[in-house]
């Protein structure tokens, strides 16, 4: 059993005003989910692009077959044959960012648990809970320890959470069960906040997720830890935490998911065809 965490972060002031919960952090992200169509074909039936489009699903329908994580590549012979599978594929309900890769891009398709993945290397679709690709590069650009505070002054609560997370950091390996500590409990002084996003930063990597009201997650300057909110449909913070996990669960497909992600699809396929 996990022990109790000193909570400190509700109370006046200690919430950021409606139009800045509003704002996705990190880098923008696309500021609305599609809802289902189905596909149109951009030339005539049995065209280059839509013969082009219609391999590429079926290579990702032998792909929803097999245990995850799977990966196909794409590289598209037209324009046409990847804005039809973009389209036939959509956008899910999660995106990731990195904001010191520009070219770096996650996000997921309306099919669960498949994701359309851009960086350096080019575009490939993953089938995985969340593209390894995310916890890697959060991981590459943080520290494995807590940075020192030689006067923590009146931020008594920060000092607790702080202590309680550079303890459970020690045991935790990734695989672990994830370390949830529970920020939204009870009143904090005013110099916690400060001293908590001094001492714990913010990382590169930015996951938005929507769907009843969002949840958004960012990397800290601590490996494997993530600050997470979640937010009511009115944009208002109903729980914040930090988290040691690879990705934190708010962020990932479950096996569930995954496996309904195969029938949809071949409904997509049937409507393209």
């Amino acid at each position: 059993m996990q022990p109790t965490i000193p909570p400190i972060l509700l109370g006046p002031g200690s919430q950021a005003d409606e139009a800045d919960l509003a704002t996705p952090i990190g880098t923008p992200m696309s500021a609305l989910m599609q809802t289902y169509a189905p596909p149109v074909s951009i030339d005539s039936p049995g065209g280059v692009a839509e013969q082009e489009a219609l391999r590429c699903l079926d290579g990702l329908r032998a792909l929803l077959e097999r245990p995850v994580p799977q990966r196909l590549v794409l590289d598209f012979s037209s324009s046409g044959a990847r804005a039809l599978v973009a389209q036939a594929l959509g956008r899910g309900e999660v995106e990731v960012a990195c904001a010191h890769r520009p070219e770096f891009s996650v996000r997921e398709t309306r099919l669960t648990g498949v994701w359309w993945v851009v960086d350096a290397r080019g575009e490939r679709l993953e089938v995985a809970p969340i593209p390894a690709c995310v916890s890697r590069i959060a991981a590459a650009m943080a520290a494995e320890r807590l940075r020192e505070v030689d006067d923590w002054g009146a931020a008594l609560g920060a000092r607790a959470v702080c202590a309680e997370l550079s303890a459970a950091h020690d045991g935790w390996c990734p695989g672990d069960v994830p370390w949830v500590i529970n920020l939204s409990l009870s009143p904090r002084g005013p110099a916690d906040p400060l001293m908590l996003e001094q001492v714990l930063g913010r990382g590169p990597v930015a996951i938005l997720s929507r769907g009843y009201g969002s949840c958004r997650i960012e990397s800290t300057r601590l490996r494997h830890c993530w600050w997470v909110g979640h937010f009511n449909p009115e944009g208002r913070a109903v729980l914040e935490t930090l988290e040691l996990a690879e990705v934190p669960s708010a962020a990932l497909a479950t096996a569930e998911d995954i496996a309904e992600a195969a029938p949809r699809l071949y409904e997509i396929i049937a409507a393209l065809r």
